[in-house]
């Protein structure tokens, strides 16, 4: 919510923390609550633009290019649990809850710390790498016999002589342009072209087997209506079936987090909007007859 709305409504973090000293109370914007672009309107895209995630994403000598899911969201919603749960522990201390932002500009900075490090302390801007790298070689998505693709990575020279040997071309590990990993590096495209003809000549899943045999790190490209069935996925519980009072059955993604003593699960259905408001707030010390004033205002639905 933006400021100006907040402090509109009624909410906020003085005036939440006035009623609700114990309240932890944290804000989601775009550019954060300081600064010049504070209050103004954003969205995944234009943080992505703003950061340089999107001048670091794409082909090499291409246009910049956004990520496809939605990155900046997802991120800044990782850091405001991280964020809720430092408050919580800091709560336990000294018995008073705070109020708290997160930005999605900040948490795509946050996301970007490496290549960011290497502009801050060596001015340096890496080349958009598509799906290659600019520190290893090989490493890219290569085109199989059956349409899909594999990536590919191979980090050092053990795993090199492996893909060397696993490619049926043994030859390259001797090879003067790729007998050491600043060299398989300097020479990617002629690497990336002389193992192409052998993922080109196999069925996807055939590269991924011989690949995995050999112990080089693989995975097959694939699209949500492969990825959702894989076994790996459905081992994990990535993907879980619930029921929805009006919608039926439904699959949606489970949690990727996994703890023995206390682990997590999907309990309940995506909700309606505005079918837990009165609980939720009710739960956090609301009478009946604020929620109406809130609902009436349409501050809450």
């Amino acid at each position: 919510m933006l400021p100006a709305a907040r402090e509109r409504f009624g909410l906020s973090a003085e005036e939440l923390r006035r009623r609700h000293p114990h309240l932890i109370a944290l804000n989601v914007s775009g550019y954060g609550d300081v600064g010049p672009l504070a209050g103004r309107p954003a969205m995944d895209p234009v943080a992505q633009a703003m950061t340089g995630f999107m001048a670091a994403t794409g082909w090499r000598g291409g246009e910049a290019v956004k990520a496809g899911p939605p990155i900046a969201d997802s991120s800044a919603g990782y850091l405001v649990a991280i964020a809720a749960l430092a408050a919580i522990l800091a709560r336990q201390q000294t018995g008073q809850g705070q109020a708290g932002s997160v930005s999605l500009v900040g948490a795509l900075f946050h996301l970007q710390a490496p290549w960011l490090g290497q502009y801050l302390l060596a001015d340096y801007v890496q080349e958009r790498p598509g799906n290659g790298s600019n520190f290893y070689a090989p490493y890219n998505a290569y085109p199989t016999k059956n349409g899909g693709a594999v990536h590919m990575v191979a980090f050092n020279d053990r795993h090199f002589a492996k893909l060397a040997q696993a490619t049926g071309q043994p030859e390259l590990v001797a090879d003067r342009r790729f007998d050491s990993a600043a060299k398989r590096l300097a020479n990617a495209a002629e690497l990336d072209a002389a193992l192409a003809p052998w993922f080109a000549a196999h069925d996807r899943d055939e590269v991924v087997a011989t690949l995995a045999r050999n112990d080089i790190i693989c995975a097959p490209v694939l699209a949500y209506d492969e990825a959702v069935e894989h076994p790996q996925i459905t081992a994990l519980d990535l993907v879980v079936d619930v029921v929805h009072d009006e919608l039926g059955a439904l699959r949606v993604p489970g949690i990727p987090i996994r703890l023995d003593e206390t682990p997590g699960s999907i309990r309940r259905p995506p909700s309606s909007v505005g079918e837990h408001t009165s609980e939720v707030l009710a739960a956090l010390g609301y009478q009946t007859e604020d929620i109406a004033r809130l609902m009436a205002a349409a501050v809450v639905r």
